[in-house]
């Protein structure tokens, strides 16, 4: 029982760290997406070349929200899938919203 117990805290926590890190990938993307908008906008590029820019990086990075999730809970064997208290992007980030202390926690001791 204990076991099962501590497997259970451990797969939980790396779930935090998990979101974590891909909502801190995301920040770090849309970060880019801002300079190179302004790298368009300097070069006086034509607005047709920058809104194709704008939706497929918005598509790309849609599709990493997706797919990131898709991932992680795919990874899980049978068993432990009903422990996933979330199952898409925007439940990914409520959850990891409801446990921020504990993410917090985690990238600070490192």
């Amino acid at each position: 029982m204990r076991s099962a117990n501590l497997s259970l805290r451990t797969i939980r926590i790396s779930h935090l760290i998990y979101l974590s890190a891909m909502m801190k990938s995301i920040e770090n993307l849309a970060t880019s997406r801002e300079l190179m908008l302004e790298y368009l906008l300097k070069t006086e590029k034509s607005s047709n070349a920058i809104t194709s820019f704008t939706i497929a990086f918005d598509k790309n990075v849609d599709h990493i929200k997706e797919n990131s999730i898709k991932v992680l809970i795919g990874s899980h064997p049978r068993f432990f899938k009903e422990y996933v208290d979330f199952d898409d992007w925007e439940s990914s980030m409520v959850y990891l919203a409801k446990h921020q202390k504990a993410a917090l926690e985690f990238w600070r001791t490192q």
